[in-house]
């Protein structure tokens, strides 16, 4: 379990990490500003974005804030469980800024990175549901 609980810690890193070489190259590179573009409106198309975007950073704050209550005030409690709470509540922290201050005029890669941070947030959250499990809690 200790091996899956850090594998999905390096995803969440890995995920983070690709949502900033996204946006690096997005404000660099013309061919990825266009591909960019084209993709983005498929998917505004397809999925209410806004909506969606809300929906998970609702469902991550509370189910986090809930976990890391748990795991917090649990007297098996390691340094493991201490720094997933930690890396949880920072990604959840990049996710609610990224919702909040990051617009489609700010970068062009809006809806791929809130797609990405998103995903790692829903992945920490599930990681901190491990940790419980693991604490017998």
């Amino acid at each position: 379990m200790k091996k899956f609980i850090a594998v999905l810690n390096v995803f969440t890193v890995a995920l983070m990490a690709g949502a900033y070489v996204l946006h690096f190259f997005s404000v660099r590179k013309l061919g990825m500003v266009r591909w960019l573009n084209f993709h983005s409106q498929n998917i505004e198309n397809a999925i209410p974005l806004n909506v969606v975007k809300f929906i998970v950073l609702a469902v991550a704050v509370i189910l986090i804030a809930v976990l890391a209550w748990r795991i917090l005030k649990s007297p098996q409690r390691t340094g493991g469980a201490i720094a997933d709470v930690i890396l949880a509540i920072l990604v959840v922290v990049a996710y609610a800024l990224v919702v909040f201050a990051i617009s489609r005029e700010v970068t062009k890669a809006y809806v791929f990175i809130t797609i990405i941070v998103g995903v790692a947030a829903l992945l920490q959250t599930l990681t901190l549901a491990l940790v419980n499990v693991r604490l017998g809690r």
